[in-house]
């Protein structure tokens, strides 16, 4: 959730409306409760139940982007295969702006560093296989 949370909040500055950031944040916020305790995850499954929905109703790609973004690292807390969603999401938002996304994916998935090298080859791997990585932030070759 940590690594979710942190993706999300990365793309914030991203949106203008003020509205819509109060509404991801609490989210998130509801998302962190679960993390201690005293939200449950069905908690987070409507929050982001309700973040999908809005992001359906959207005309504004980078706001489509963000929204799912939040909605994929709210889900994290029922699923934590959702937590390449605030990735795969954030690569799309980042690329609307108009700027590159390689950066900013490389700075993403170097917030796994932290993990459990296990658990952070398996996670490598899975993004890679959806085309997001490089061999300076896996180590690897492609």
């Amino acid at each position: 959730m940590a690594f979710a949370s942190d993706v999300c909040r990365d793309l914030l500055e991203h949106l203008d409306r003020t509205d819509r950031r109060d509404l991801l944040t609490d989210a998130l916020k509801t998302a962190e409760a679960w993390v201690r305790g005293t939200d449950k995850a069905g908690d987070c499954i409507a929050a982001s139940r309700a973040l999908h929905r809005i992001a359906r109703e959207t005309d504004d790609p980078l706001e489509h982007h963000v929204i799912r973004a939040f909605a994929h690292g709210v889900a994290t807390a029922h699923m934590a295969d959702h937590a390449m969603g605030p990735v795969i999401y954030g690569m799309k938002a980042i690329r609307e702006t108009g700027k590159d996304p390689a950066t900013w994916k490389d700075d993403a998935l170097n917030l796994l560093k932290g993990l459990d090298e296990g658990l952070h080859a398996c996670f490598v791997r899975g993004l890679r296989s959806k085309g997001i990585g490089s061999d300076k932030t896996t180590g690897q070759k492609n």
